[in-house]
């Protein structure tokens, strides 16, 4: 009897351990099917627009879709480059140039069809909507850019320009 029953629950164990790898597999396989990115974060951003944003979750969130011109080194506070593949800083610290990284394509979506890539006027756009409150895009949102001016944005950057296609 006891021969029976350990014959029966190994069976059992073996049909339990096929349907959860066969489950696995049909989920990874979806998963690819999809082209899905799956990331997993402490909570929820309250906005998906990180110059609308002011909460550390939110920009958790959103350092894993957009990029910066620079970037922090992983616990630290040392720069590094981003969408910018390296800035000059004039003498009197008034005046950054940052020279940008080529060729950087937009996403593709089913809505959003870029006809070119990344460049200088996507830089000057982006910190002119915040800037200038007559900007057409200011408004979009909100207009409330609440991290942007609290950290005093709004009143150290005088003038923005392109020095070039790739230089701003």
């Amino acid at each position: 009897m006891s021969q029976i029953r350990l014959f029966h629950s190994i069976s059992f164990r073996h049909i339990l351990l096929a349907v959860f790898i066969c489950t696995l597999l049909r989920n990874s396989a979806s998963a690819r099917e999809l082209k899905s990115l799956v990331y997993c974060a402490e909570g929820s951003p309250s906005i998906f627009n990180p110059q609308l944003a002011t909460d550390g979750t939110t920009f958790n969130n959103t350092r894993a879709i957009y990029n910066g011109l620079v970037e922090f080194k992983r616990g630290e506070t040392t720069l590094l480059p981003g969408l910018a593949e390296s800035w000059d800083i004039s003498k009197d610290g008034l005046t950054y140039i940052f020279k940008l990284r080529r060729n950087v394509q937009f996403h593709r979506t089913s809505f959003f069809h870029p006809t070119r890539p990344f460049n200088a006027d996507d830089v000057l756009f982006s910190f002119e909507r915040m800037r200038n409150s007559t900007h057409p895009f200011h408004l979009i949102g909100g207009g409330s850019y609440e991290y942007f001016n609290s950290m005093g944005m709004n009143r150290l950057i005088k003038v923005t320009f392109s020095c070039s296609y790739l230089s701003v």
